[in-house]
Order: C-alpha cells, then structure tokens, then sequence
C-alpha cells in the first residue's frame, strides 16, 4: 500500500507518490486530525496534528519525524495541558507486537526550524530553532496505552525510556506533558507550563534498518493530546477520495 499526497497547481489537483522508489531519502505526510477508537474524546473541534517521517535510504535505522501542533480549536474543557501534542506513535514492520520488527534504541528531539520553547523554568534563556530539548522526551516500544502504537515517543514518562539530555523544566525529566508542542501562539494560556510551539524534530534511531516507509500506510499514525486526553489519526477516506479526484483530472488532461 502506498501513501499519496496531493497538492494544487494551477487550479488543478496533482497527486504524487510522497515516497519515490529508491530516491534517496523517502518521506511521508500525514494530517491527524480524526478521533482514534479509543480517544476519551470524539469531538476534537479542531485538534489537528501535522505528522512528516523522512527516511534516509543510505541510513535506513534513522527516521526522522517532524511533529506540528496545527489545532485549531479545543474540545469542551480543555484546559492548558490537554492543548499540548505530548507522543506520536507508530507501528514498524508488520501490524502489532513482533519480535523481528524493528525498535526504538535511542534518539534526540530538538525544536522546530520556525518555533521556540515557552517557560521553561530549569534555563535562564528560552530555546530557539535546532536546540535540543531530547530531556524532555522519551522513547517506547510497548504499546500499552491504550491509544498509543506500538513504537512511540513521548513527553511523557508512562512505559518510556528517557533520551539523554538535560532537564529544562519542572521536576526532572518526564514529569507529565512539560515539553509537548501547543499551537502558535497557544490556544490556551500555559499558566506556566513549559512548551514547545509549534513543532519538534524527533531524530529516531533504530535497531534494525528500514527500507520503505509502507508501514505507516498499513498500520496507522496517531498523535496523543495532554495525559491521555484525546488520540488523533488521519482518516482514511480523505486519502482515497483525493485519490480518485487526481486520477480523474489527470485522465481527462492526457485525452486532450
């Protein structure tokens, strides 16, 4: 299964293959922004995460994730810690827990190339584009939340594994959603809580190499909100629909 991209040039829909065969590195996007099954909230009104995977085909262990907080909205009693984007999650190799699958062995998080941290109490200078901020993330290959995926990274300190790194805010490491991503500016005033807006670059290093980015397709991407406040996941509708209305436009251009 391959996932596909569409963009407007033109007026006209174009549909292109996000991971072209054997280029050097391949990418893939997604935008989560429907309820996973098991989301305690079905209504997100407006929650709306940016997912981008490259992988570098020569160094195939490395996958790089780049994570945008692009929510419009907030459900009904949200408060400053639930606006925050704290784990992405997915599934390498075949669908659910296999011993051959690759895992997560390790990795850094840094701030996006257009976004900053806000309130970060442990430093007296604020983060800027290409800091590290790996302190404040960790890593897991469990699972075990309920709407998390197999393979994760988390702000979070539930069944991860800290990234080294220096602690930047509250009590040391992952200590709740302290380092997740909110909108920028935030929805909601942080009221002190430290955060990254509007995006994170998660650089994840492997045990085993891939060789495609087809997994993604095949067994999901979702973004977790706060504690466990919301799961988020691209439909697939979208997806196929957009497909459809590409093919068609190409089909009647090629016949003129």
């Amino acid at each position: 299964m391959t996932c596909l991209r569409a963009a407007l040039l033109g007026g006209v829909l174009i549909l292109t293959s996000v991971s072209s065969a054997r280029a050097e590195s391949l990418r893939k996007f997604f935008d989560l922004n429907v309820p996973a099954p098991e989301s305690p909230v079905q209504r997100l009104n407006g929650l709306n995460v940016r997912a981008e995977f490259k992988l570098d085909t020569k160094f195939g262990n490395v996958l790089v994730i780049r994570i945008f907080n692009r929510s419009t909205g907030l459900p009904f009693r949200f408060d400053n810690a639930d606006q925050l984007v704290t784990a992405i999650s997915f599934d390498l190799g075949a669908p659910g827990p296999n011993a051959s699958d690759p895992k997560i062995i390790g990795g850094s998080v840094s701030v996006g190339s257009t976004s900053r941290s806000i309130n970060f109490d442990q430093i007296t200078i604020q983060l800027g584009p290409g800091d590290d901020l790996s302190g404040e993330w960790g890593f897991g290959n469990s699972g075990k939340n309920p709407g998390i995926l197999q393979n994760f990274v988390t702000a979070t300190e539930t069944h991860a594994t800290p990234f080294r790194g220096t602690n930047l805010d509250g009590p040391e490491l992952l200590n709740g959603p302290q380092g997740g991503v909110a909108t920028g500016p935030p929805l909601l005033p942080l009221s002190g809580l430290g955060a990254v807006s509007d995006s994170v670059v998660i650089r994840v290093e492997l045990d085993a190499p891939l060789f495609d980015l087809d997994f993604l397709c095949q067994n999901g991407v979702r973004a977790e909100f706060g504690m466990d406040s919301a799961y988020v996941m691209p439909e697939p509708a979208t997806l196929s629909l957009l497909a459809l209305g590409a093919f068609g436009t190409l089909r009647r251009r090629r016949s003129r």
